[in-house]
């Protein structure tokens, strides 16, 4: 279902079996050295693991793509077979709007120059804990994207509204991100 959004509708997840599966043609998101992934996100006060925007073969968790809560945290993941991950706090995320972009350079060297995260146009300090953030996406041909869960099983199923989820190919700047946050916060 919809219910009213930052910018016209936005799409409305109960946590337990709504979801959007887009079969497998968003290919940019394959053997990619760059992406930008931005949403905005209601999340429910309970919602403890969802997942918001997610590229992974069930059963494959060391070649994905995943956004979404982690017991406490927000998670994102950038795996090439292995573990690139890394959290931000869940703090200011429960029954509020938030503007969460992930951008991915990996062009760059460095976790934190690989993998960048956005809350509300400001860029997040994230904990890479031991993880390694890859240089470049993994193949994951003939993978589903999800909105609204990490995969097929409820477990992973989110809680509350998404809107505006946007895909590019390359690695926006912070004045880019600044500039699509100020511009969802008049509604335009």
């Amino acid at each position: 279902s919809t219910s009213t959004a930052m910018v016209g509708r936005a799409m409305s997840f109960d946590g337990v079996d709504d979801w959007v599966g887009i079969p497998n043609n968003i290919s940019a998101l394959d053997n990619a050295t760059q992406l930008t992934i931005s949403s905005w996100i209601y999340s429910s006060g309970s919602d403890t693991n969802g997942g918001v925007f997610a590229k992974i073969q069930d059963g494959n968790w060391g070649n994905d793509i995943l956004i979404g809560h982690d017991a406490g945290q927000f998670l994102i993941q950038i795996n090439n077979g292995g573990d690139g991950t890394a959290y931000i706090p869940d703090s200011g995320f429960a029954n509020n709007w938030v503007n969460l972009v992930v951008v991915f350079n990996g062009t760059q060297s460095g976790n934190s120059n690989r993998l960048k995260v956005y809350k509300n146009g400001v860029n997040q300090t994230p904990d890479f804990g031991s993880w390694t953030v890859p240089s470049v996406t993994a193949n994951m041909a003939g993978f589903t994207q999800y909105i609204g869960r990490y995969r097929a099983n409820s477990y992973w199923s989110y809680t509350g509204l998404i809107d505006e989820v946007k895909l590019w190919n390359y690695a926006r700047t912070a004045e880019q991100i600044k500039q699509d946050y100020d511009r969802g916060l008049r509604g335009s």
